[in-house]
């Protein structure tokens, strides 16, 4: 489903050239705290790099995190979702 918000377009020009004409927060991220994986699938295209991540405990430092979560807060996001390359309820922060 497509949302239109009329508000993001606000002050949008069609009949300038500028692709960008204006800096527009987004609406909504994903945010991907950890690519390590918990898992080991056998169909895995990322199996390889899940055993080094998980070795190296790969995530987001807990300062990373909170830094990007208050970027966040300051552009105005709206929504979060909770994403990742790996499993991103592994994620220890």
């Amino acid at each position: 489903m497509l949302f239109y918000l009329p508000e993001r377009l606000a002050g949008y020009d069609p009949n300038k050239t500028d692709i960008i004409q204006r800096v527009i927060p987004p609406v909504s991220v994903a945010l991907c705290p950890t690519s390590r994986c918990v898992r080991s699938c056998t169909f895995c295209s990322n199996a390889q790099r899940n055993k080094v991540n998980s070795r190296t405990n790969a995530g987001y430092s807990d300062k990373s995190f909170s830094d990007i979560v208050e970027d966040m807060k300051s552009l105005g996001v709206r929504g979060v979702s909770v994403a990742g390359g790996g499993e991103p309820l592994a994620y220890e922060g």
